[in-house]
């Protein structure tokens, strides 16, 4: 496997320093954008229980970010209470009939 030299003399495969630059551009990525809320947060400034949150991300009227085994939510598609107008509508053109669609790529759209 390749190496290269990283940081304070640390040496770490290729595939392990790709895997820490994805995740440090996520990382950016989300915070430029406000960062990220759980579902029951999103319910709460929505006003909607957990399930109907769920709900909304299954029909692709929020974008959900699958981060380990469960999903966060970008704050930049609420404003004052609300999903962001259209925004139900430019997913479902992202995801069409594709339930597989990258929600990473998605939220970089």
């Amino acid at each position: 496997m390749t190496t290269e030299k990283v940081g304070k003399n640390v040496n770490l495969p290729l595939i392990a320093r790709s895997r820490i630059a994805v995740r440090e551009l996520r990382d950016d990525l989300l915070k430029r954008h406000g960062g990220v809320v759980t579902a029951k947060q999103v319910g709460e400034l929505l006003c909607l229980e957990a399930r109907s949150v769920d709900e909304k991300r299954v029909r692709h009227e929020l974008l959900a970010l699958h981060v380990g085994e469960g999903f966060l939510y970008p704050v930049c598609q609420l404003d004052d209470g609300q999903v962001v107008k259209g925004l139900g509508s430019i997913l479902s053109i992202l995801y069409g009939d594709d339930e597989y669609v990258d929600s990473w790529l998605a939220f970089q759209f």
